[in-house]
């Protein structure tokens, strides 16, 4: 059996998912974190399966990601709707819940944040709300999980729940007219009401697909057009209408909301014109004083020290037991300097995620999309559009998949055009590296400029694309403050954790192998009796003279920048082994290969050329075309080299 889990945007959907199924989907206290659907079973009913849809606000979809919501509801054996709404902003969710009732589906309502509604001091009469609407009514805190007995309860019996007469939400000729649609669409079954409602919101989508019989279809029309001649307002504005006057109606019976002040006064300072984007400044500078230096700085040290241990440790027993030679270079050459390099730089990753975790949770982050709203207007998109770019600081994939939050097509193509240019996790360990080995006193500075520069130049590639269209207007619903979830920023740390060690035992461990063997054999697949003779040497040495205007001469840089479109860690791992340095003496055998200003071109160039294959496989999927990607490719990759000359050149003649 499936129960689909509906709501608002931030409504606490994905907490409920993840607290009912053991499911660990990201969380945030920010508009849009689900973009697509997520399924789990219920522990403690297996029989159910739990499907977390994205957020919504109506059935009358303008997203792709509002589509999949809807899509679902019509076209899947649904047993049971859980709508889940915001207890503190009751009557705002409760205008989805009416049209959810439209589909004559068995429906439970779950109250959640109950925990803050009592700590303010407010009221719902839940007994007088379920009777007058009609559905049972279960009240929890997701965050805490309370009240979960209760909805699971209601679950087990809802579907053998006699169903009540509902209070007329519809009235006057509105009401008449939905009666004489649903009887000519009784073919329909039990969609036959909302389908009803739709037509006489003029829905697009519906109309085109009922595809109902050119007979049924005129006297539909003709009962519009009588209709409209008795309305004094338009028929989708009466229909609001009549909605919103019955949620004043039941809000006043059963609801007693206290208004929360705390984040008026806090928004007076944080938002502020003038003083907010400084604010928020300091606060990445301090997000980064952390993760690259005070904590996750000092962490990966430990890390690194550790990893070098156990290197030299695996050193001493495969000597004693005599392994093959090639065998010992293959493992202390190859798999462990290429693995250990990029795993070393875990705590730093780790770190900087938990950091600004606590950014979003706190509902600072939804106030920074609001602010930067203006000045995004002038490249022709909206502050919408900082939610996926904003996920793309962790990973360019699930970015690609939040422009589905986009509702214009063309302020989507060019936020997925922007994306690759934000500085992924990936990206973190290559610029952790060479910031310790060439600007270690300056380490924190040098890292903000290069995340700082992603945003700049994707601001210059927003502007050169930039059309005379207006961005689609936007509208955020800004989150209450509240104090980070413990509980979210430690699984969403240990899934950072765990992701960061999947990619470095899959991906970056046969980088690492194929790495080893190019640069240990040469064209006859004989053992090089130098790395010059080797076939990644030769390989390298012919693709070469492209980067010497980077000033990156050396045809290692060359290999390791090849296998950075796999991933971008990737590129310490072919390093470490072409370098043939151990964990901790990477960072100082850099100098081998660069000076500091071909080390900042390097970075610029990684910074800006093109995303993984992952990334860009996402890309062609979410666009439907291969041409995309490819121009995707090709655009940023010339870019990255462009910038990168520029930057090595000027840096030649100041120096």
């Amino acid at each position: 059996m499936i129960a689909a889990l509906i709501g608002n945007q931030n409504c606490g959907k994905t907490t409920l998912f993840n607290a009912l199924t053991g499911g660990h989907q990201r969380t945030g206290n920010f508009p849009g974190v689900t973009v697509a659907a997520k399924i789990g079973k219920i522990k403690e009913r297996p029989q159910w399966t739990l499907v977390d849809l994205p957020g919504i606000y109506s059935l009358s979809p303008y997203s792709e990601e509002e589509m999949i919501t809807r899509d679902f509801l019509l076209r899947e054996d649904i047993q049971v709707i859980i709508n889940i709404v915001d207890a503190a902003h009751l009557e705002r969710n409760l205008y989805l819940s009416l049209q959810l009732m439209d589909l004559n589906m068995p429906m439970i309502i779950v109250l959640n944040m109950m925990d803050e509604i009592e700590a303010s001091g407010s009221v719902i009469h839940r007994s007088m709300l379920e009777e007058r609407l009609g559905i049972p009514i279960a009240a929890i805190s997701a965050v805490k999980n309370t009240g979960f007995s209760e909805l699971l309860e209601k679950l087990d019996r809802v579907d053998r729940a006699e169903k009540k007469d509902q209070h007329p939400v519809y009235v006057g000729e509105i009401a008449k007219a939905r009666l004489k649609i649903a009887a000519l669409l009784e073919n329909k079954g039990k969609f036959a009401d909302f389908f009803a409602v739709k037509l006489l919101e003029e829905d697009p989508f519906i109309r085109n697909h009922l595809k109902l019989p050119p007979k049924t279809q005129r006297q539909i029309e003709e009962l519009l057009i009588q209709l409209d001649e008795t309305l004094p307002f338009e028929r989708y504005e009466t229909i609001a209408m009549q909605r919103y006057q019955w949620i004043d109606e039941i809000s006043e019976q059963c609801l007693h909301i206290v208004k929360k002040k705390t984040s008026f006064q806090i928004d007076k300072i944080l938002t502020h014109p003038i003083i907010g984007l400084p604010l928020f400044a300091i606060s990445i500078f301090f997000v980064f004083w952390l993760s690259f230096d005070f904590v996750g700085g000092t962490l990966s040290s430990v890390l690194s020290a550790v990893l070098e241990y156990l290197s030299q440790s695996l050193l001493d027993y495969l000597t004693i037991k005599q392994t093959n030679p090639l065998l010992i270079s293959l493992v202390i050459e190859g798999i462990v300097p290429g693995v250990g390099s990029v795993l070393s730089f875990l705590p730093i990753v780790v770190t900087l995620f938990f950091n600004l975790s606590i950014l979003e949770d706190t509902g600072y982050m939804a106030r920074i999309a609001m602010m930067i709203d203006r000045p995004m207007r002038a490249i022709g998109l909206s502050g919408k559009s900082f939610v996926p770019l904003f996920i793309g600081f962790g990973c360019s994939v699930p970015a690609i998949m939040a422009t589905r939050t986009l509702p214009d097509s063309q302020e989507r193509r060019k936020t997925l055009l922007l994306i690759p240019l934000m500085s992924c996790s990936a990206k973190l360990p290559v610029y952790a590296l060479f910031c310790a080995a060439f600007f270690k006193n300056h380490a924190v500075y040098v890292m903000m400029v290069l995340y700082l520069l992603g945003i700049i130049f994707a601001l210059i590639f927003g502007f050169i694309f930039r059309t005379n269209e207006e961005a689609v207007p936007f509208l955020l619903e800004l989150p209450d403050y509240r104090l980070p979830s413990v509980r979210n920023l430690v699984m969403l740390s240990c899934e950072k954790a765990k992701d960061f060690i999947s990619k470095v035992l899959t991906i970056i461990f046969l980088s690492t192998l194929l790495i080893w063997f190019l640069q240990r054999f040469d064209v006859h697949l004989d053992v090089a009796s130098h790395p010059q003779d080797s076939l990644l040497a030769m390989i390298g040495q012919m693709i070469s003279p492209v980067f010497q205007p980077l000033g990156l001469n050396d045809w290692r840089i060359t290999a390791a920048l090849i296998t950075g479109i796999s991933a971008k860690e990737a590129i310490l791992s072919s390093l470490a082994v072409l370098l043939n340095s151990t964990i901790g003496s990477l960072a100082g055998n850099l100098g081998a290969l660069f000076t500091p200003l071909s080390a900042f071109s390097f970075l610029i160039f990684v910074l800006l050329y093109t995303p993984c294959l992952t990334a860009l496989r996402t890309m062609i999927k979410e666009t439907r075309s291969f041409k995309w990607g490819l121009l995707l490719l090709v655009l940023q990759t010339g870019f990255a080299w462009i910038t990168a000359a520029i930057v090595y050149q000027l840096g030649r003649l100041l120096l």
